[in-house]
């Protein structure tokens, strides 16, 4: 919608909606499985980011090992 609406093309949009699947997959696996918002702490500006990227960093080490299992 909108006045660039014919700037993108339908396969442009296609392959933005796959990576939506793909990052609410992420997401929800996260929340889920990894605990990313199980974490609690009085100090929450530094101790959550520091979570958050933990939680990120044993995803991605779980996508690379997908082969291995």
């Amino acid at each position: 919608m909108g006045e660039q609406r014919g700037e993108l093309s339908p396969i442009v949009a296609y392959q933005s909606y796959r990576q939506r699947y793909d990052l609410e997959h992420m997401f929800r696996f996260s929340k889920q499985r990894l605990l990313m918002t199980e974490f609690q702490t009085p100090e929450i500006e530094h101790m959550s980011e520091n979570w958050i990227r933990l939680v990120m960093l044993s995803y991605v080490q779980l996508w690379a090992a997908r082969e291995l299992a």
